[in-house]
């Protein structure tokens, strides 16, 4: 029996906008990619832990049989990027398979990434500066994240250092098989963005769905909860299914997770801590840059730390005028969809 691969990977990296792009192709009719629950299989990166990646090849394949007839079939798992292995892997896998690697600067990626572990759960520092001071220790061994996590998941500068993982893809795939995507140019303009990667996959690049705000921050009211919510051991999923037809029960995990995780804005990163890592990140940009034949000195320049700040603060005075109830989406086809941090 024929089964349906992939064709196509979103690799990463974390918190640049993978989500909104994996939603926004999920709505093309040539294009097939699996249900939000398991929109981050990671099975090609064995080497490392999470109750919800896929380890076994009828695991991984069963998500994508409802793609059959479709033109590309496609997964988005966001630390194919930082493995040291899924490039070579994916490329085992399929040698034509397309590659889609969106990036944001680093210092605003691990700031994001690093709120994402602590909403979820997973991260028990609420302090990023704490979180970074760990990294050492939790690389090492001397400090444990969990036995069902890998501590490379929380090596955040590791994670942000994007020229090495770059070269992985670029050393197995033909540079036409790689799209970049930068999330400046996808928040700025993100009906552009989109049909650039609808042309690059082959596909109909004249549809156009609609550009909702996805994946916004949040603050966690409860962490034991919400750590239960996005584990769903076996006995809730149980009761869940018996209480309740699927629809409904989707609909009632989503509420819970929506009320313990309302909606709120991250708060801005230390000016201080910013400078410095963009000190740190400063020559892996450099070689980033020279990767992608893009100008990124944007991403550690002092001009831009000082701009990035203000805006900060310009928007943290808006807070509240963010949460007033929205009539109408501002993000319909035809017009620029602006995310205002949506992505973060």
């Amino acid at each position: 029996m024929h089964r349906t691969r992939p064709n196509f990977f979103i690799v990463g990296a974390p918190k640049a906008g993978t989500t909104a792009m994996y939603l926004y192709l999920k709505q093309h009719p040539a294009v097939f990619m699996p249900e939000a629950a398991v929109k981050e299989p990671h099975f090609f990166t064995p080497e490392f832990r999470h109750p919800t990646f896929l380890r076994t090849p009828e695991e991984y394949e069963a998500i994508f049989e409802q793609g059959r007839g479709k033109s590309r079939v496609g997964e988005a798992s966001v630390f194919y990027l930082f493995s040291q292995d899924a490039a070579r892997r994916i490329h085992d896998f399929d040698p034509n398979a397309r590659i889609i690697i969106m990036l944001r600067n680093p210092v605003d990626m691990i700031h994001a990434l690093h709120n994402e572990h602590f909403t979820n759960g997973i991260e028990k520092y609420r302090a990023f500066e704490d979180a970074l001071a760990a990294e050492e220790p939790r690389a090492s061994g001397k400090e444990r994240v969990g036995s069902a996590l890998s501590p490379e998941l929380f090596l955040y500068r590791q994670i942000g250092a994007y020229s090495s993982q770059v070269e992985r893809y670029q050393a197995v795939f033909p540079r036409e098989h790689i799209h970049y995507i930068f999330f400046e140019d996808f928040a700025q303009d993100t009906p552009r963005e989109y049909r650039r990667t609808l042309k690059f996959l082959g596909v109909d690049d004249s549809v156009q769905p609609e550009f909702p705000r996805v994946n916004e921050s949040r603050q966690v009211r409860s962490r034991c909860l919400q750590r239960l919510l996005l584990a769903r051991p076996k006995f809730l999923q149980k009761a869940v299914r018996y209480l309740s037809p699927a629809r409904l029960r989707h609909g009632l995990l989503n509420l819970a997770f929506q009320y313990n995780a309302p909606i709120a804005r991250r708060p801005p990163l230390d000016a201080g801590i910013r400078e410095r890592l963009c000190g740190q990140f400063k020559s892996d940009v450099k070689d980033l840059a020279r990767l992608t034949g893009r100008d990124l000195s944007r991403w550690i320049s002092y001009a831009s730390l000082f701009l990035i700040t203000f805006l900060q603060i310009q928007s943290a005075a808006l807070t509240t005028r963010s949460h007033l109830p929205r009539k109408t989406n501002p993000c319909r086809p035809g017009r620029q969809c602006v995310f205002s941090g949506a992505l973060a």
